[in-house]
């Protein structure tokens, strides 16, 4: 179950999310859950990557960067799943306060501790495959009402 925890400054991509003049092109993946690819600068996610100590060879032609947005009444289920690339990053980016959520990597949980409790710092979630270039399978059950923004780093 090859993964880890960490924080990263909020200034590090708070502009590549957020800036007033981005536009986002949102794809409906279900009824509460609407992605949009985007695209952040490569020196970026190389600082981010290295934060995570990890040292498999990621270039950005081969990596993918999702900003999703989940719109949570009651429960939602995120499906078993593997992202088809070497090393996923989730950044927590902001939740209602009344969402929980589960997160399991190949059957095993990873805690309940992915949001960053620090004002300043995102919480991140590292997980990569040692075997091959898949990724390990995994899936969420998020529980509560209302919004959870998060950035997926797919990486090759």
């Amino acid at each position: 179950m090859p993964h880890s925890l960490f924080h990263i400054p909020k200034t590090m991509i708070k502009r590549s999310i957020y800036s007033p003049r981005r536009k986002f092109n949102w794809e409906e993946y279900d009824k509460c859950c609407k992605r949009s690819c985007i695209k952040i600068p490569f020196n970026i996610i190389k600082n981010i990557y290295n934060l995570t100590n990890l040292s498999y060879p990621i270039k950005n032609k081969n990596s993918t960067y999702h900003y999703i947005k989940y719109t949570i009444n009651n429960n939602y289920r995120i499906a078993s799943h593997n992202d088809a690339c070497k090393c996923t990053i989730i950044i927590y980016l902001n939740k209602n306060e009344s969402i929980k959520e589960n997160f399991y990597i190949e059957n095993n949980s990873v805690g309940n501790n992915l949001w960053s409790q620090n004002e300043n710092t995102y919480g991140c979630l590292v997980m990569w495959s040692e075997d091959d270039n898949e990724g390990p399978e995994h899936y969420g059950d998020i529980i509560g009402n209302g919004e959870r923004e998060i950035l997926c780093l797919f990486l090759g």
